[in-house]
């Protein structure tokens, strides 16, 4: 339904954090937090994060009610311990954007971090990410832009917190 407000929320680190140089193509977030997700950063020019496979729980559609409800559900995964696989993995650090509204304006916020992070639900991916559910370390759902690595060696060593 077009009227009815949806929640969507998105983990954000490197140059979309609050006062970074692309914060403005974010928006104005209702909420911003800060944040953990279980990943390793890797900088290629850019910085871009890599989910472990198991934590990443679904992938992000054209769909504003659709993500809502993908977000609704990873909520309910709150306390599994055997969700996140971290052996290998640092712990990074960024921030929460919550956005509230309806589809429309959800609608433009999600394609303007699509865009600039070259992801399109339907087909090619420029950039090489994709538009991930995972949990934070507090089991917040959130989505991410997901990276595959590019063979760039990780900052951080496992289980260390790390920032960009």
């Amino acid at each position: 339904m077009k009227n009815e407000n949806h929640t969507l929320k998105f983990f954000v680190y490197g140059t979309l954090k609050s006062g970074e140089g692309n914060h403005r193509v974010a928006g104005t977030p209702d909420k911003i937090e800060e944040a953990f997700v279980v990943g390793n950063l890797r900088v290629a020019g850019i910085p871009f994060v890599e989910i472990p496979e198991n934590n990443r729980l679904n992938l992000g559609t054209t769909s504003v009610e659709k993500d809502s409800s993908l977000l609704k559900k990873a909520g309910k995964l709150k306390g599994t311990d055997h969700f996140f696989e971290m052996a290998e993995y640092s712990i990074v650090s960024g921030q929460i954007f919550t956005y509230t509204g309806t589809e429309e304006y959800l609608k433009g916020v999600t394609d303007r971090l699509d865009s600039l992070e070259g992801y399109n639900p339907n087909g090619k991916n420029r950039m090489g990410y994709s538009r991930v559910v995972t949990l934070t370390t507090d089991g917040t759902p959130v989505f991410i832009y997901n990276s595959l690595g590019y063979g760039q060696e990780p900052v951080g060593k496992p289980m260390e917190i790390v920032t960009f």
